[in-house]
């Protein structure tokens, strides 16, 4: 039997409001370490963004290679393979090869050609290997940027051409088919579910990036997808799935379960005895047991993550102050640490409030809280989202210039412009 944990969307080095979630990354590493460990599991699958920006910085990357070296220091004979995100360099995530091949690290984020130009397929067929035997094979594809895929008539069939490649590799690697195939992508599938208001993983294009998940080969095993926030599985298929992020990447996440696919596959030849389980509920609850799949070939398990920092927004009316400062007093009193909970307040308003800020930051004086914006609501409107307008104060750099390019223009910036405007605020904020 494989036994793997499937993991995604990392986003390390990210701030949240401007706050440094380091310390919450570490517990995340640690919590998952031990995960790893307790489970002697024989293959780590990371589907992308492990990084927040494409120049991550220095924090994050050491936060990163020093899992890897603990990781494979505790479990040597097990494989850990990442790819990237669309917030990665790729390139940059392949810089150190050399030495992670040599811990079990196999990281793939670029896309290579042959001589003749067609794209190196074979380089993504990563053989899975216990004693000098494969015993799976795993198809690990990047996020796929323009250049990197056979052109066809839309996006999704460009995708669909590149994987079947991938899969044509391994057929000529095993003419039988006896070998289970785990896939791994980054990407946004039809019918997959956002996180409401979560720009992080909006789609650049407009939703023509969506693909398919019909170009799943029927003998893929497992597909370990990244880039969706939300855990959740593909077009009611349990074996094509989104681990989801580790940490909540917006609001609109607080209540979610975040969690750690587990999944154990048979090997060749192999067939788990039992009868088949399947959990119909909400992608965002763990059932009682764990188990949200199994039959003869494989079994799936939620492993949950439990949350350093709670998100909690407090909704009140400026008219009733009194209440409102009634609501604050109930937050926990002490300093602000990596448990504090990030607090979100929707006021709702009659008229300008020019001094709200300032009151609300004096009642939140000595409680263990981190504010991070101030959305006031204008009574009376229809559409009480459409009405809300963050405090300049609460938002980060990049939230602001998003959303005037977003007034501005009408759409979304381009990844590109995004990741030269994130290595502008970056150094910008080292000075």
């Amino acid at each position: 039997m494989i036994k793997l944990i499937h993991t995604a969307d990392w986003h390390l080095g990210q701030t949240f409001f401007g706050y440094d979630r380091i310390r919450e990354h570490e517990i995340f590493l640690r919590d998952l370490r031990r995960v790893v460990c307790e489970r002697e599991v024989d293959l780590l699958l990371i589907s992308g963004d492990i990084f927040d920006t494409s120049n991550p910085s220095a924090e994050a990357m050491r936060l990163y290679y020093g899992f890897l070296r603990d990781i494979t220091a505790d479990n040597r004979d097990m494989q850990v393979i990442a790819i990237a995100g669309n917030h990665d360099s790729g390139a940059r995530l392949e810089a150190p090869h050399p030495v992670l091949e040599s811990i079990n690290v196999i990281t793939r984020g670029t896309v290579r050609r042959k001589e003749d130009g067609t794209p190196d397929y074979g380089r993504h067929a990563v053989p899975v290997t216990r004693d000098g035997r494969t015993v799976a094979y795993c198809l690990a594809v990047p996020y796929l940027r323009a250049g990197d895929y056979p052109e066809a008539d839309t996006y999704s069939e460009s995708i669909a051409l590149f994987y079947k490649g991938v899969y044509d590799h391994v057929r000529t690697l095993d003419p039988e088919g006896t070998i289970p195939v785990i896939a791994m992508g980054h990407m946004q599938t039809a019918g997959a579910a956002l996180s409401e208001d979560d720009r992080n993983e909006r789609s650049i294009t407009g939703g023509l990036e969506c693909v398919g998940s019909d170009m799943f080969d029927a003998r893929t095993a497992y597909t370990a997808l990244g880039h969706l926030h939300k855990a959740q599985r593909v077009a009611g298929r349990d074996d094509v799935r989104f681990a989801g992020s580790p940490l909540p990447m917006s609001f609109a996440e607080r209540g979610s379960v975040k969690s750690l696919c587990y999944v154990e596959i048979a090997e060749a030849g192999e067939r788990f005895s039992g009868k088949g389980a399947k959990h119909d509920a909400a992608e965002d609850t763990v059932p009682d047991d764990k188990t949200i799949f199994s039959d003869a070939t494989r079994r799936i398990e939620l492993i949950p993550i439990e949350q350093t920092a709670s998100l909690v927004r407090v909704t009140a009316d400026a008219d009733d102050f009194d209440g409102m400062l009634e609501k604050l007093r109930s937050l926990p009193e002490g300093e602000v640490g990596a448990e504090s909970p990030y607090v979100e307040m929707r006021v709702s308003v009659s008229a300008p409030e020019p001094e709200l800020r300032r009151r609300i930051e004096e009642a939140l004086a000595g409680r263990s809280v981190r504010l991070t914006r101030i959305e006031a609501v204008a009574t009376g409107c229809a559409d009480a989202d459409a009405a809300v307008s963050p405090d300049l104060q609460g938002i980060s750099p990049m939230e602001m210039a998003l959303e005037i390019f977003r007034r501005r223009y009408g759409g979304d910036m381009s990844e590109g412009m995004q990741n030269l405007l994130g290595q502008a605020i970056a150094e910008a904020q080292q000075q």
